[in-house]
């Protein structure tokens, strides 16, 4: 049975109001304040609220306010009743995100006929979102399968031969350790990105002291040439890098995204195809752009809203490692900081993932 919450300080409307509802098949709550409907709210988080604007206490405009604040109840459909009509009115009621307007005196059919419609949309968002959760989760444990026990196959059946081959040459057990050691790196960027996701998502650094002033450039210098040497691509890289220097990013978050943007370029190109590097100042803002572009192996389209968590494009043509988290760090990274991380993918397969960060921007750290 929905429950939905009335708060309004007219008797007679809140009683008869509650009695329709009840006998149409609703729970009712009532309150006959804004504050007291507010805290009915956070507490016992109804389907729905229907709300007067001209209240005790609190308006209804001020309840809404306070409940966007509260992360598990904003998204709660919120109608408003009023004796007003005014536009201004009906124009802060949708800023602050009410679902409905219903103006005083209403009849019973408007408003049943409103909630029926506000709780179908909110079932039928609530299943679209479970659903892209279930595939979430299905890719999670599919890539987590993969990504997890490869490498720790890997490393505990290569330290098992180790182990017990008393024979083996120097050369043999030098090559043998490379692969332990790779498989270890591997494991590590997994379980780190995941990490990264989750304290970015859920946690935010409001530590100043934690911002230094670092050179971009050498970082992605330094970067760029680790991910070269890793894919024995050196002489792939064209650089494009005018000296920049920054103290409104967390150098940890550039040196992950400029990681992953290249990994992902060495990863989805051809050996001897060209990966361009450009970092430049932008705009009279002098806004920070870092742009990495590629020529891919399969031509893929997709955009920045394609982007989610354990998401790979076209993985059963590429079969190519990763947990699908390294472009979804990247936009999670530019959204901290205010930033836009724009896709660019061409007819003729020509790859563009361009970050745009405004270094002047009060209130950049998050």
């Amino acid at each position: 049975m929905p429950v939905v919450l009335l708060i309004e300080d007219e008797r007679i409307i809140r009683e008869n109001t509650q009695e329709m509802l009840e006998a149409n098949g609703y729970r009712c709550i009532t309150a006959a304040d804004g504050r007291v409907g507010l805290e009915i709210a956070k507490k016992q988080g109804p389907d729905l609220i229907v709300c007067d604007v001209m209240l005790p206490y609190l308006s209804g405009f001020e309840v809404k306010e306070q409940l966007n604040e509260v992360r598990n109840r904003k998204d709660i459909p919120f109608i408003y009743l009023t004796a007003k009509s005014e536009r201004e009115d009906l124009r802060r009621g949708m800023d602050l995100g009410a679902a409905d307007y219903i103006t005083k005196p209403f009849k019973i059919n408007e408003l049943l006929k409103s909630i029926d419609r506000r709780l179908f949309e909110k079932k039928a968002l609530e299943e679209k979102v479970n659903d892209q959760v279930t595939d979430m989760l299905a890719n999670f444990v599919q890539i987590a399968r993969h990504e997890c026990n490869t490498p720790l196959n890997a490393i505990i059946n290569l330290s098992e031969f180790i182990g017990e081959s008393g024979q083996d040459t120097a050369e043999c057990v030098e090559e043998l350790a490379k692969c332990i050691n790779m498989s270890g790196k591997r494991l590590s960027k997994t379980l780190n990105n995941l990490i990264e996701v989750i304290s970015i998502k859920h946690y935010h650094n409001e530590d100043i002291s934690c911002y230094k002033h670092f050179d971009l450039t050498h970082t992605v210098e330094r970067v760029v040439s680790e991910q070269a040497e890793a894919f024995d691509r050196l002489s792939d890289v064209e650089f494009e890098l005018v000296k920049i220097y920054c103290d409104t990013i967390l150098e940890e978050d550039f040196q992950n995204m400029v990681t992953e943007l290249v990994n992902n370029s060495f990863k989805y190109s051809l050996p001897n195809s060209k990966i361009h590097i450009t970092l430049k100042e932008a705009g009279e803002q002098r806004n920070i752009e870092l742009t990495v572009s590629n020529w891919a192996k399969v031509r893929t389209v997709f955009s920045t809203e394609d982007i989610r968590p354990f998401k790979q494009f076209k993985r059963q043509v590429f079969e190519q490692q990763g947990s699908g988290l390294g472009l979804y760090l990247v936009k999670l990274i530019c959204q901290r900081y205010n930033g836009t991380l724009e896709i660019k993918c061409s007819e003729t397969g020509y790859f563009t993932a361009t970050t745009i960060f405004n270094r002047h921007q009060d209130g950049i750290r998050q």
